[in-house]
């Protein structure tokens, strides 16, 4: 996740582990070695299920492996201080694999200590590979061979080849990367398959530059704090965006708010999916990635939106991506140009500010289109804390899936899938599951955790059955509790 909540129900029992709750340490004769990132409770703020961040130290032949210390909530880690080993910065990735995968050569792990800019690094969390042997640095790796990675007593292996003096992953192209920004490349086949020609673009009174396809059409203004690129009308990039806006944020405002608010805009778009978040640094500045999927309203068309929102003070700056889903991941090179790019430029003199930008705090899903607002509840009818509860068959980083009021009772799993907001970190929620039979609730299990990050707005809990039982047939109730105040309740059918 990531950000959700896992809680797996075994006769009641609880089982932590994962993304936001680390596994214990495995010790021989406990069977074997867990998967350390299945399952969990609320997941940390990475868009993958398996991240690493790789460091190589050009020149010297080390690559620094850093596991996100998930107990601490950090986002990501990287070791920026210069080194002697390193001529020039250092690069990092953040590089999202799959357990089992061999290591594409063999390495040796030593564990060391370090700290990262953002904050200190747990010590069973860093590693340092070396080259076991001069030669061994390329061609593929046969399985069985070379080293694996090891944390807390389990076994972690990762692929990994070098290329142009970078740590890159045979998965990157299929997953992201991060470096020490939130400059994240989605798709490699993007990144360096286009051969199009680029230009810069300097636009002084919003204190930005960045580039853009070359072919592509001169932006177009809409207000004094929005600008709109666009490929050439009758290709089918013209319906590819890129989207740029300096926001005015109204008074009490934060980077959290202003997320906070263009979520609730898309949440009023058909079929919205948020897909990833995530939180770090563009351009040297604080800010949150957002990546999500909607029907445009009044149309059948599926779009698809990267969102940067960064906060400039006193001003935000927005930088966004969005084109129908079937084109997203083909032209999207020219997002990754524009966002790698990007650089913050003085505001002109004359006026020591830029000009009166954009008053809205949550900028449109589309450019071309502006979502109707949320409607706003009565004031004598608060919105509830935990809503849009829903019973299903599984839970991804996309959200729920499988939704239904009606499961068989060999299913195996049935999850409770649910939002919240306005609630602090620390929270307990509590599920409390019941069989409802001839009328009278029994209580069959019940669990609960603490909210560890609020800017994860989601969570799920769930129950399964030991495998080969089914569960009893009826009617279910699950009740869920914010301390001991109970917020939403949900039913569903076991047939």
């Amino acid at each position: 996740m990531l950000p959700w909540i896992i809680i797996v129900l075994i006769s009641a029992q609880v089982i932590p582990g994962g993304p936001g709750n680390p596994p214990r340490p495995h010790r021989r004769g406990q069977g074997p070695s867990p998967d350390p990132w299945a399952g969990g409770a609320i997941g940390p703020r990475l868009p993958l299920n398996y991240a690493i961040i790789v460091e190589y130290l050009r020149g010297s032949g080390i690559w620094f492996f850093y596991l996100p210390d998930h107990r601490r909530g950090v986002d990501f880690y990287a070791d920026s201080d210069p080194s002697p080993s390193c001529s020039g910065p250092c690069h990092a990735l953040l590089l999202g694999l799959s357990p089992g995968t061999p290591l594409s050569h063999p390495r040796e792990f030593i564990r060391r200590r370090g700290r990262g800019p953002v904050g200190p690094v747990h010590p069973a969390a860093v590693g340092l590979l070396r080259k076991t042997q001069e030669g061994q640095d390329t061609g593929p790796h046969r399985p069985g061979q070379g080293q694996q990675l090891q944390h807390s007593g389990s076994s972690l292996p990762y692929a990994y080849a070098k290329q142009g003096g970078r740590a890159v992953t045979r998965t990157f192209a299929k997953t992201a990367a991060l470096g020490l920004s939130l400059a994240v490349l989605l798709t490699l086949g993007a990144a360096l398959a286009s051969a199009q020609e680029y230009v810069g673009y300097t636009y002084n009174p919003m204190g930005f530059s960045l580039q853009v396809p070359k072919h592509w059409l001169p932006p177009e203004r809409k207000g004094t704090g929005t600008l709109v690129f666009s490929g050439p009308k009758g290709s089918e990039q013209y319906q590819t965006t890129i989207s740029v806006q300096l926001v005015r944020p109204p008074a009490g405002s934060s980077l959290q708010k202003e997320v906070q608010a263009v979520e609730q805009q898309w949440r009023s778009a058909p079929q919205y999916q948020l897909l990833s978040k995530q939180t770090g640094t563009l351009a040297g500045q604080r800010g949150v990635r957002l990546l999500a999927q909607y029907q445009m309203p009044g149309t059948t068309q599926i779009y698809k939106q990267e969102q940067f929102i960064i906060d400039r003070a006193p001003y935000f700056f927005w930088l966004g991506y969005t084109a129908p889903l079937p084109l997203f991941d083909k032209h999207q090179a020219a997002m990754v140009k524009a966002v790698n790019t990007l650089k913050f430029v003085p505001f002109p003199v004359a006026t020591a500010s830029p000009p009166p930008a954009q008053t809205q705090t949550a900028p449109p899903p589309m450019s071309q289109a502006t979502l109707p607002p949320p409607a706003s509840p009565p004031p004598a009818a608060p919105q509830p804390r935990i809503y849009d509860i829903q019973p299903c068959r599984a839970v991804t980083k996309a959200g729920p899936q499988g939704v239904s009021q009606v499961f068989p009772a060999d299913v195996g799993t049935i999850y409770v899938w649910f939002r919240f907001r306005g609630l602090p970190a620390g929270t307990t929620l509590r599920s409390e599951w019941f069989l409802v039979q001839g009328g009278n609730p029994q209580k069959v299990a019940e669990a609960s955790t603490n909210i560890l990050d609020p800017a994860i707005a989601w969570g799920q809990f769930h129950i399964n059955i030991k495998q080969g039982l089914k569960f009893p047939v009826g009617e279910y109730r699950v009740d869920i509790y914010a301390g001991q105040v109970k917020e939403a309740s949900v039913s569903f059918r076991v047939q």
